[in-house]
């Protein structure tokens, strides 16, 4: 199959010089509990370990157990069916990988394992199990950009497919864009969201992000400056990539932001004092605007009705799915920071004797 790669189109443009880290302009610090879903005792299993949130027709799909579940769930916790069909038989799936709603509003989630696209309906039905074996390469993730489906990959070269949605043959093709060396299995890794037009790619190990809006891509840096991520050298490799650093490992686009849960390190070097805590906003032209300080170590990020949808686990492994909006206060901006409540902290202080939900207390 011929592939246009579109060298040309590619818009590098960096926030500032590559080396150097630009201060957090922090605005909000304080949240308000709007909703809280998480087990009630260890026996419940409506939710296990969150891996990603996606709010669908009013509800969330939880991608969820070893990422080889998908759990529909309503906002008020109650489980309305699974999605659990383990193998690589038709309709069946081996390695969830991401999910996101599809120009027909139905549910799409990637199989990495069987390579495949599955089309789920409102009951969780699989309607169109469709095959990714004609790619050149394995994608890694995948998102909308308005009728278009586009894919990002492990290989430099294409990194990013352009497919038709309805025969997902490839339209376009483009090369990583980014000027320094990556180390492909580090930095590839991408969180993608869509929206106003345009679709972002965010690398998780940096050096940053690109947006995809038509057919340019424009490429910019985070403001937290990575240096590890930008070139792997053989000492790093050798001491097993002690000193890796998440960049953005959640995203949302939402009128004309783009919102980045930032920071946090990988488990296997994991740092206790260095959760992710920060959501970081640009423009859609990759201009940094603000930050929020989160009050405690989130995972997964979604926008949702202006608010923001968080998944953790609390402290005695529960996992958990939160819903919060920022409160503006007079004093947003300082340097110094406000002393902010765990959520688990805001329930045991309003009285919950659990501290887990507005359920167990009735």
């Amino acid at each position: 199959m011929k592939r246009h790669v579109h060298a040309a189109l590619l818009m590098l443009t960096a926030l500032g010089c590559s080396s150097h880290t630009v201060e957090r302009r922090i605005v909000i610090e304080q949240w308000d509990t709007l909703g809280l879903i998480t087990p009630t005792s260890v026996q419940d299993t409506t939710i296990l370990e969150v891996h990603k949130v996606v709010s669908w027709n009013g509800n969330y799909a939880v991608m969820d157990g070893n990422d080889r579940d998908i759990r529909y769930v309503s906002k008020q916790g109650h489980l309305i069916w699974t999605f659990r069909k383990i193998g690589g038989g038709p309709g069946e799936v081996r390695s969830l990988i991401t999910m996101h709603v599809g120009p027909n509003g139905r549910l799409w989630v990637y199989d990495a394992i069987n390579v495949k696209l599955l089309e789920l309906d409102e009951h969780g039905v699989v309607v169109r199990d469709r095959s990714l074996q004609h790619l050149p390469v394995t994608p890694l993730s995948f998102g909308f950009l308005g009728s278009r489906l586009v894919m990002t990959t492990q290989s430099p070269n294409p990194f990013i497919l352009v497919l038709d949605t309805a025969s997902l043959a490839i339209v376009r093709t483009f090369p990583c864009p980014w000027p320094e060396a990556l180390a492909p299995q580090y930095n590839f890794r991408t969180s993608m969201a869509a929206g106003d037009s345009v679709l972002v790619a965010a690398l998780e190990f940096g050096p940053g992000f690109l947006v995809l809006r038509g057919n340019q891509i424009h490429l910019h840096n985070y403001i937290d400056h990575i240096p590890w991520a930008m070139k792997i050298t053989p000492q790093m490799q050798a001491a097993r990539a002690d000193s890796a650093r998440y960049g953005a490992v959640s995203i949302a686009v939402d009128s004309g932001r783009i919102y980045m849960l930032f920071g946090g390190r990988p488990l296997r070097h994991a740092h206790p004092f260095e959760p992710t805590r920060f959501i970081d906003i640009y423009r859609t032209d990759g201009t940094y605007l603000e930050s929020y300080r989160l009050p405690s170590h989130f995972k997964a990020m979604i926008r949702d009705g202006g608010n923001f949808v968080l998944t953790n686990q609390s402290s005695d492994g529960m996992p958990q799915i939160w819903r919060l909006a920022p409160v503006a206060s007079a004093y947003s901006g300082r340097k110094r920071p406000l002393t902010v409540l765990n959520p688990e902290e805001r329930w045991r202080r309003r009285g919950c004797p659990c501290a887990r939900s507005r359920r167990c207390c009735g």
